[in-house]
């Protein structure tokens, strides 16, 4: 596999949690809990 590869997978991981993050953020301020 090239190394782009993994750049991109790397960069995906970071979307992914930093998005889930922004929900949990979303969820508490909101009337979710």
């Amino acid at each position: 596999l090239d190394p782009s590869f993994f750049m991109n997978r790397n960069y995906e991981m970071k979307t992914f949690t930093y998005g889930s993050q922004e929900l949990q953020l979303l969820c508490l301020s909101s009337a979710c809990s």
